[in-house]
């Protein structure tokens, strides 16, 4: 098992396909064009057919996936162009191991999953390699696929010719992501987004109990291509082969089964008996090659087999899909073997835990000479809060709430013992054996609907999210396999259907049949349903607000990213996330929920740090996440209309056709979006260039707390007709209404953008050389930081001290004087490098914008902005600076770690105190703040310079701005909200 990462610098590249294709030309869909053109948005229609899947990425980011697996081995480049970079390594004899990627003079080779149809023992990572290499056509490569059965994802790397071969198998189960960069083109098993996690909620109650029409089949599929624009990173077809030409510089694409979705004509003449007789052997042998392959049994299929102890874990809900793989592993194994069937309840009266006892005491009568335990592990959503961090990282951006149960009980099972092997799944059941009632439905339609029906769930379940990397969210190198997922099973399956099998009273007739022919009477008769999760308030608000569209979220899991900041101090406890979609909905809900008294806190991307954006009790989340059109640009005054939720990253890749950006730049840029940059006034890294984010914002459009919407979206830069009521809005933090669309002055985009990279002696050396090069023009950034944090994670970039500082300054516009800098800076430094290209600009950025996540990453952070300029200037010298610092924060023994940096260019300095425990961070901050904000006040800084109040700062408000203003402030609230409904408890 290995993860896969690869970033290949091609260029433009010419694609010969489109890799939804085979999504849009299923009959179930082509077959419904009104449907298709009410639920699909045409603009997305054509996002979809030009795959335009654009992603950043840097390559500095490759440090950011998990390094799973014993030695660890880091990443390869080739030639300069291509990066591999290994996750985990493949097994090979016993316990040894195989390196990734595997490698000679002219092959490379990354490989993702397990081949199961070869001899035990056999190393398949060795058997691929050596096989791919012995292939000169790649014409060829179709036939010798079909001969694998497996769980695989493979990049393999031909040297010679100069090809890359990439490939999936049929299946599509182990994860291979595809994102179309600037620069080519990225595969990855893992999603490399730094977007938090989202869960849609699908509706399989209703779908269960067959109460469901074509139109909301056809939302419920068409919804797998919204979620494609979600993740950025696009999990490939199962069943593909893609050839990148790196000296053409074109991508073909093939099909390993060319007939794998296409209708088939079933088979009515083979007899009933013959027909089941050969469905459970099928299913018997796809489970034994599986089982023969795991740690701990292959010794005993061998020729000769060895007789030893082994231990395997299966996930069972008492269904008749998992009992029959149970049954059939009972049969496979040596007698005495430890066979653990793992019930997860979150209710001891759940019905998977009823069904798991009576199907447990039937399968334990039948095969007494095997060791047969029941594990029942108990588990609540507290539980579930405390391990979802674990996985949720892993997991892509965007994910169903059936990706998340699966997730979570595979996390769980796989923790309560480290001996079991695996973790076997009845998956592709309900697809293949007629699971779903809905089916019942279809046949009354006609066997052609029938099974176009079929044929899509089969294109949509491998499609869509069986490439999720299981093992990454599981404990002790533990993942699911699917015996059901075997392509002569499927395929014989499907010629040989019945009609009657899906008029019949009960779901999975087929199964219950071949139960019955085992000997399985009791589980023959046995329901399966499945756990739903939800809660009533957010059915109900649904229902009310947006008529039963599911925008609401109203799970644990779904409310947790909107209830904690991404620092993890501020934890609020919201049971109600509200994700409206344009202005009107959200003018009705805030009309209602002033009218009601219901408190409500708007949400942006999250990415504060002084708790504004989250809950501090149970306040109504709005979040404006799906508020996220691009209206228009005008290139005549270069003002841009876009409502709040759109992201800044997305904002500048849009502005870049017409050579301009957004005029402040953070970097939370990925994940912030602008209504949040506005509520705070947000700052970042080029004030010292183009000033604050509210000069530039032209016109604004808000709801008020009663609902009124306040059109002020003007597009005049001059208009002096009175008070101009906007700026009320821009940093108020969400406490005076919600900020829904803006329009924003962009500036032009720089044709020259060079980065510099500077080590010096001290803080006075940091000061005397911004006094020098703040002069220039085209400064457009000047920033600094401690070597002590820099040190921490060393790059190739310049080998840091730890008594050092250094600082990182830009210089932007149309044309500067590049020579001239350099001399200028090598006055203060002889250490100084500066970018030669794109990626080193990025990689030095990197390095000022990682200093919050490595201090995330190292425990709780406490965080303060401080405005401090002025106050070197006026009070304290600069080689005075650190012992200022020291009177803030006394040094002393055992102190917990803390830095600063910041924003030198702008007079803003972050200070950081790193803490073990939350606890202790809470306090110390009690005993250093005010001590701390009084100094500053009392020299003529601001307690926070540019993240806000929020709910971190909001007692030192009197402090900082007076009683006189304070009072008004208070005035223009208790005006605008009376009702205190908007953000309670922030800022004031």
């Amino acid at each position: 098992m290995c993860g896969i990462f690869a970033f290949i610098k091609t260029g433009k590249i010419s694609f010969k396909f489109n890799i939804f294709q085979d999504y849009l030309n299923s009959p179930y869909i082509t077959k419904r064009p009104q449907l298709l053109k009410e639920i699909l948005a045409d603009d997305f229609q054509e996002y979809i057919i030009k795959n335009k899947l654009y992603v950043e990425f840097d390559p500095n980011s490759i440090s950011k996936l998990q390094n799973r697996g014993p030695d660890y081995q880091g990443y390869l480049e080739v030639n300069g162009s291509i990066l591999y970079h290994s996750l985990l390594h493949m097994r090979g004899q016993a316990d040894q191991f195989v390196k990734q990627p595997l490698q000679s003079e002219e092959f490379i080779l990354q490989f993702n999953g397990e081949i199961y149809n070869l001899e035990p023992y056999a190393s398949d990572t060795l058997f691929l390699f050596d096989k791919l290499k012995s292939i000169k056509d790649y014409n060829l490569l179709p036939e010798f696929l079909k001969s694998l059965n497996g769980d695989y994802s493979f990049i393999f790397h031909d040297l010679r010719q100069q090809k890359i071969i990439i490939a999936k198998d049929p299946f599509g189960k182990k994860s291979l992501l595809l994102g179309f960069h600037e620069q080519g083109l990225i595969f990855t098993s893992q999603s490399i987004n730094d977007i938090q996690a989202q869960q849609d909620q699908e509706e399989e109650e209703e779908e269960d109990n067959g109460k469901v029409d074509e139109k909301y089949l056809l939302k419920k599929y068409i919804n797998e291509f919204k979620q494609s624009q979600d993740k950025l990173l696009m999990e490939i077809p199962n069943n593909t082969i893609y050839i990148i030409d790196l000296k053409e510089k074109i991508c073909q694409q093939q099909k390993i089964y060319e007939n794998l979705f296409q209708i088939i004509k079933p088979n009515l003449q083979t007899p009933y008996d013959e027909l089941i007789t050969n469905l459970r052997n099928k299913l018997y042998f796809s489970t034994k090659e599986i089982v023969q392959n795991i740690f701990g049994f292959q010794e005993h299929f061998l020729d000769k087999p060895i007789i030893r102890k082994g231990r395997i874990g299966i996930l069972f809900s008492g269904g008749i899909d998992c009992s029959l793989i149970v049954h059939y592993v009972c049969k496979l194994l040596p007698p005495n073997s430890q066979i653990d069937l793992i019930n997860v309840a979150f209710q001891k009266d759940a019905p998977d835990r009823i069904t798991a006892l009576s199907s447990f005491q039937e399968l334990q009568q039948i095969h007494q000479t095997q060791n047969l335990q029941l594990v029942l592990i108990d588990k609540t959503l507290d539980d579930v809060y405390q391990n979802e961090k674990q996985f949720l990282s892993t997991l892509y951006p965007k994910i169903t709430h059936m990706d998340f149960n699966i997730a979570m009980i595979l996390n769980i099972a796989s923790q309560y013992d480290k001996d079991t092997r695996v973790l076997l799944s009845g998956l592709g059941a309900d697809e293949i054996f007629c699971g779903y009632a809905r089916y019942k439905h279809a046949i009354k339609r006609g066997m052609d609907e029938l099974l176009e029906e079929m044929n899509f769930d089969l294109l949509r379940l491998w499609i869509r999210n069986l490439g999720r990397d299981d093992r990454a969210v599981s404990q002790n190198a533990k993942e699911l396999r699917f015996p059901f997922l075997n392509i002569d099973l499927i395929d014989y399956a499907r010629e040989n259907i019945r009609p009657e099998w899906y008029q019949q009273g009960s779901t999975k007739s087929v199964l219950r049949d071949i139960c019955k022919i085992e000997g399985l009477n009791v589980l023959s008769n046995n329901p399966k349903k499945a756990i739903q999760f939800g809660t009533k308030i957010a059915k109900l608000s649904n229902k009310r607000f947006f008529g039963g569209n599911k925008r609401a979220k109203g799970t644990t899991f779904e409310l947790q990213p909107y209830n904690i900041d991404w620092m993890r101090k501020y934890q609020g406890f919201s049971q109600l996330v509200i994700t409206p979609q344009n202005t009107d909905q959200i003018s009705k809900l805030l009309h209602l929920f002033n009218q009601e008294g219901i408190k409500v806190v708007p949400q942006g991307g999250n990415t504060g740090l002084v708790g504004g954006g989250v809950p501090i009790l149970d306040e109504v989340v709005i979040s404006l996440k799906k508020m996220n059109k691009i209206k228009e640009y005008d290139v005549n005054t270069r003002v841009i209309t876009a409502e709040s939720g759109c992201i800044l990253t997305e904002l500048n890749s849009y502005l870049a056709r017409y050579q301009s950006q957004i005029a402040w730049d953070l970097g939370a840029r990925g994940s912030c979006q602008l209504g949040g940059n506005i509520a705070t006034n947000a700052g970042g890294l080029n004030v010292v260039k183009n000033g604050l984010l509210r000069n530039y914002i032209i016109g604004l459009e808000a709801v008020l707390p009663n609902g009124t919407i306040l059109d002020m979206m003007s597009k005049n830069r001059k208009d002096n007709t009175g008070l101009d009521l906007k700026q009320l809005f821009i940093g108020s933090e969400g406490t005076l209404g919600i900020i829904t669309q803006a329009n924003v002055l962009c500036i032009q985009s720089p044709k020259e953008k060079k980065v510099f990279l500077l080590e010096l002696d001290s803080y006075k050396q940091i000061i005397d050389l911004l006094n020098d090069v703040k002069q220039n023009e085209f400064m457009s950034a000047f920033e600094f930081v401690q070597g002590k944090i820099l040190s921490i994670k060393q790059t190739p970039i310049m080998d840091f001290k730890q008594n050092k500082y250094y600082a990182i300054i830009e210089f932007a516009g149309q044309k500067i004087d590049l020579e001239g800098i350099c001399e200028n800076l090598i006055k203060h430094t002889e250490k100084v490098i500066y970018n030669e290209s794109e990626d080193e600009y990025k990689k030095i950025w990197h390095l000022r914008e990682s200093v919050a996540e490595t201090m995330g990453k190292m425990g709780y952070v406490l965080k303060y902005d401080l405005r401090y300029y002025i106050i070197i200037q006026l009070c304290v010298p600069p080689e005075k600076f650190e012992d200022f610092v020291h009177q803030i924060y006394p040094n002393r023994d055992n102190a917990p770690y803390n830095i600063f940096y910041g924003h030198v260019g702008d007079g803003n300095i972050h200070f950081n105190i790193v803490f073990k425990q939350l606890e202790d961070l809470h306090k110390e901050e009690e005993r250093i703040e005010e001590p701390m904000f009084q100094l500053v006040k009392s020299m003529g800084g601001s307690i926070s310079a540019e993240h806000g109040i929020g709910q971190h700062k909001t007692k030192y408000m009197l402090l900082q701005k007076g009683s006189n203003v304070l009072n008004e402030i208070k005035k223009i609230k208790q005006l605008l909200d009376p009702n205190n409904i908007m953000n309670p408890g922030k800022m004031i």
